[in-house]
């Protein structure tokens, strides 16, 4: 069996403290729950799978059934439906919307955001890691390879001194 977030043990010692968002360039990675309905469980687990698959979102945990009562074209419904909660972030948010709007059957999906204002640093920051583009994540991996190496050199100051070339 793979690796899990919730099942991979980690080493004794006190828990992380909890993270709460900081300055505007942590605004990008702000993790965010994302809950949208659909009419069958096969359905959910395609939308699950395609917003994963694309990295638009870390995970999505399909809910049992629930039954959703509402006004629809002048008429009061009720039906059987299949919820699904993504973890993203503020970043990604706008793909998966446009994901879901695109691929969702109902005609007004509903698509609805929450931020997440604390949470546990070590799966906080797996959802941002999950959520990044590979290229992104390579460049960042690259950049931390060459900070560790020791006696790197820096970015060398041009012929007029003011930054690399």
């Amino acid at each position: 069996m793979g690796e899990h977030p919730r099942t991979d043990r980690r080493p004794a010692g006190p828990a992380p403290e909890p993270v709460r968002g900081g300055s505007a360039a942590d605004e990008a990675a702000t993790a965010l729950t994302v809950l949208t309905t659909i009419d069958s469980a096969e359905g959910a687990e395609e939308l699950a799978r395609g917003a994963v698959g694309a990295r638009f979102a870390a995970c999505a945990q399909i809910g049992a059934p629930v039954t959703s009562v509402y006004h629809w074209r002048g008429e009061v419904r009720t039906d059987q439906e299949w919820q699904i909660l993504f973890k993203t972030t503020r970043r990604r948010y706008a793909e998966l919307e446009a994901y879901l709007s695109a691929a969702h059957p109902y005609a007004t999906p509903e698509i609805i955001a929450t931020e997440v204002v604390l949470g546990g640093a070590a799966y906080l920051e797996w959802i941002r890691e999950e959520t990044t583009e590979p290229s992104e994540r390579a460049e960042r991996a690259a950049r931390a390879e060459r900070a560790a190496r020791p006696g790197t050199p820096g970015p060398r100051a041009g012929a007029d001194g003011t930054g690399p070339r």
